[in-house]
């Protein structure tokens, strides 16, 4: 088996999908659907990274199994190699993905090294201080950071897999799929406040617009497809249908950004995730 994976490493080395590292860190605070975890995967060859919002960490195996699966059967990306730390979760996804016979090797760091995870390691460190920084920018209040987080983590993702790296001429994205994100087009500030149509009015005298705050792009949508919350029900609307008021929401609540900095609550809690994730790395 170790002779087989070492001639695999050495012909697909540099290969997109072919070496992933994963790490999963908790959050503090239940987001409006129910989750406190967030899964992040990078791939070694092009970083594109992968998001995953769970709300038990037993949930790896149930989300990321059919996630290897259709990056198989869809986009010809088979993954042959994983590292992550000794947790017992990703004991569970190696024994899982074994039952499926998908034939990836696990890799496991050793006992307080998060330096040998360093790729994901660094890259929720960077990607939890982007979150951060977009929730600050859209003015969210305390309560809206807790329950909308997810959001924002999942649009810090779409932007880190198209912006291009330092010595790279593609994005993320276009050097794992040879194509560009469809949504790269119709980008838009996370928290602005636009217009929604609505499709079907209670009454003729019904408004038919509604006022929603941007939070990401729709999933296997169309590029120009986006989430928004209602602000009424913090439900999520998905809708292409949206006249931008080049407004944020915190801008129309008067709400400082600087002083939602100093808050307590998921702030705190992310600053110091990510002070204990920045750690050095050793090559």
């Amino acid at each position: 088996m170790i002779l087989i994976y070492l001639s695999l490493q050495l012909k697909f080395k540099g290969q997109p999908g072919f070496h992933f590292y994963i790490d999963i860190a908790l959050l503090k605070f239940t987001s409006a659907g129910g989750s406190k975890y967030w899964f992040l995967a990078v791939d070694e060859a092009t970083h594109r990274k992968f998001s995953l919002i769970l709300k038990q960490k037993s949930d790896i195996k149930e989300k990321f199994i059919p996630f290897l699966k259709e990056l198989q059967d869809t986009y010809g990306r088979r993954v042959h190699h994983i590292r992550c730390d000794n947790a017992g979760e990703n004991r569970a996804l190696e024994n899982a993905c074994i039952d499926r016979e998908l034939d990836i090797v696990f890799e496991y760091t050793a006992p307080g090294t998060p330096q040998q995870n360093g790729v994901v390691e660094r890259a929720f460190a960077t990607m939890l201080g982007k979150t951060r920084a977009i929730m600050n920018g859209a003015g969210f209040d305390e309560k809206r950071r807790h329950l909308f987080w997810t959001e924002a983590a999942n649009t810090v993702t779409h932007l880190e897999n198209i912006t291009i790296r330092k010595g790279s001429t593609w994005t993320p994205y276009y050097l794992f799929y040879g194509k560009d994100a469809p949504y790269a087009k119709y980008l838009q500030v996370f928290g602005q406040l636009g217009i929604v149509k609505v499709l079907q009015p209670t009454n003729k005298l019904s408004n038919k617009g509604l006022k929603a705050i941007f939070v990401g792009y729709a999933e296997k949508h169309a590029g120009n497809v986006y989430r928004l919350v209602n602000p009424n029900t913090n439900r999520i609307i998905l809708s292409r249908d949206v006249k931008w008021l080049s407004k944020r929401y915190g801008e129309e609540k008067n709400v400082k950004p600087s002083l939602l900095y100093l808050q307590n609550g998921m702030t705190s809690a992310m600053m110091m995730m990510s002070k204990q994730l920045k750690r050095p790395t050793q090559m």
